[in-house]
């Protein structure tokens, strides 16, 4: 059924561009095809494959794989009236359909209202698409508290350099809700150009109950009860320079334990020579309050643009004990297509 959605949407999208239709007789299906008509399509794709490398056995973090991380297939479509769609297939994800929503926009876009399956966007980590990302994979916040594509509702609103999003999910990454349960998003950004330097400043708040919910894009934690995540983000692109940063604190109800918080963030610095080449370190950390460091790493990146679509990246991640002394290392490697 969903590849016969997928398809249909796709044949729209072609016959449109094309000029061409099925036409029939009737004034409705003549608006239907004006409508459509006077619609502006784009096709999206993305392909990654992955290779993951290590000498250290048995390791904690590092792994030796093959994998595809992404296989997806789309169309996203915006109307004159301020209607808009997206749908994406993602053959490597659960749900498959990763992607598919309606929204409209209001008052010079300065309004938006989406309905679907769609990014949460609590933290600026989840606003570019994975074929954008400065490393291969998510960062630590990410990775293990905040939420990925999910089912709901969310509003936007704009004004000046302010930007708010609410919105309300299932919370699971789910395709039904099996807990009954709700989780809230909400973020509040601030854009500036200050210096020469074009800078973005946001907040976050992530909170809700689950009953045994595995949380963050790993599904590492296995949450029954209150959920929430608060943090601070930012990124700062001058010239061909830019740096990221993100802090989020966490308190979440485990089925093992009650009320535990960790600490989680990472600073990332680049720089692009050139709209070819892109060289990128990190770092991050999480922390279990009054505990132990859980994760605790360093990785340094470059990626390539063989062309337009074609892009290789390359990271080389060293784990660290809470003492920064390194324990594993792991070489990454990225190979893409993405339009």
């Amino acid at each position: 059924m969903g590849f016969f959605l997928l398809s249909s949407l796709m044949f729209v999208g072609v016959s449109s561009a094309n000029g061409t239709w099925i036409t029939q007789t009737d004034s409705t299906n003549h608006s239907i095809q004006s409508y459509v008509e006077s619609g502006d399509f784009e096709w999206m794709g993305m392909i990654q494959f992955h290779a993951y490398a290590t000498p250290y056995q048995n390791a904690t973090f590092a792994s030796n794989q093959f994998r595809v991380a992404q296989s997806r297939l789309g169309l996203k479509g915006r109307f004159a009236d301020g209607y808009g769609f997206q749908l994406q297939l993602n053959a490597s994800a659960s749900p498959s359909f990763q992607g598919i929503n309606i929204y409209k926009l209001f008052w010079d876009e300065k309004v938006e209202l989406r309905v679907g399956n769609m990014k949460m966007l609590p933290n600026l980590d989840f606003f570019p698409s994975p074929a954008e990302d400065d490393f291969i994979g998510r960062n630590i916040g990410s990775n293990y508290f905040l939420g990925g594509p999910d089912i709901g509702i969310r509003g936007r609103v704009s004004h000046g350099p302010m930007k708010l999003w609410l919105g309300i999910y299932n919370g699971e990454g789910r395709s039904t809700n099996q807990d009954e349960k709700f989780l809230g998003v909400s973020r509040f950004q601030v854009e500036a150009t200050r210096w020469g330097m074009d800078m973005t400043f946001g907040a976050f708040v992530q909170a809700g109950y689950s009953d045994q919910v595995r949380i963050g894009l790993k599904r590492k934690f296995l949450v029954d009860g209150y959920r929430e995540s608060i943090g601070l983000d930012t990124r700062i692109e001058a010239k061909k320079w830019f740096l990221a940063a993100e802090g989020i604190r966490s308190q979440l109800d485990l089925v093992v334990d009650k009320e535990v918080e960790f600490l989680s963030g990472f600073v990332t610095m680049g720089y692009t020579p050139s709209e070819i080449n892109t060289f990128a370190v990190r770092w991050q950390r999480m922390d279990r309050t009054s505990s132990n460091t859980l994760k605790h790493d360093a990785t340094l990146g470059y990626k390539r643009a063989l062309s337009d679509v074609i892009a290789v990246q390359l990271n080389l991640i060293g784990y660290m004990n809470a003492d920064f002394g390194f324990e594993e290392s792991e070489l990454r490697l990225n190979v893409q297509l993405a339009f």
